[in-house]
């Protein structure tokens, strides 16, 4: 289940597509038990 609280889109934060690229301050995660949530973990 992708998800992504970061895009922006439909004039709403986490209203735009699953990107790579984040614009407002969010999560993104592709389903993994290893997904960042605090939003300050390494690549």
């Amino acid at each position: 289940m992708d998800y992504n609280t970061a895009t922006y889109g439909n004039d709403d934060c986490g209203g735009g597509s699953y990107s790579e690229t984040m614009h407002c301050n969010g999560v993104i995660g592709f389903g993994h038990s290893d997904d960042c949530f605090s939003g300050s973990c390494s690549n």
